[in-house]
């Protein structure tokens, strides 16, 4: 064995070592804290923004199906209108003696059933129950979307 002199005393470096990573695991410890502050900041940022991106939309929804709902409103009391009135002119060209057949010939052929059984009868409660009734079908279908709708949005957040 060669001997090229002493050994050199590692214990005074050793202890500078141990000093150094004691410091260096103190300050990853404060990165790891900024860190994690940092991604909970970021995520409570991005859930606030999702949320409000939520609200907006059911708002703007909520908006939209009473929109919906004011024109099914204002179409079915003009349906009803244009029905009764249609009812009351066929009622009366009829009564003016006209040709039934005739009269039958203004009206589309797959209509002349409905308009017998219906428009020509003589329970008038019975044009008004069915149109009530389509314009009730609709109002369920729209709640039923409007609904829809609003359980996914809070299902999803």
């Amino acid at each position: 064995m060669d001997n090229d002199g002493p050994m050199p005393d590692y214990n005074d470096q050793e202890g500078k070592l141990i000093e150094m990573i004691e410091v260096l695991n103190g300050e990853l410890l404060d990165i790891e804290i900024k860190l994690q502050n940092a991604l909970k900041i970021s995520r409570d940022k991005f859930i606030a923004i999702v949320v409000q991106s939520i609200t907006r939309m059911r708002t703007l929804s909520e908006d939209l199906f009473k929109d919906v709902a004011g024109e099914v409103g204002l179409f079915y009391d003009k349906l009803k209108e244009q029905c009764i009135a249609e009812r009351e002119s066929l009622l009366a060209r009829i009564e003016a003696n006209e040709d039934q057949d005739q009269v039958m010939q203004d009206y589309p052929e797959e209509a002349h059933e409905f308009i017998v059984d219906v428009i020509a009868s003589e329970d008038k409660e019975m044009l008004s129950d069915i149109l009530n009734h389509f314009k009730e079908q609709i109002d369920a279908k729209l709640a039923e979307i409007d609904g829809g709708i609003t359980r996914n949005l809070q299902k999803d957040w």
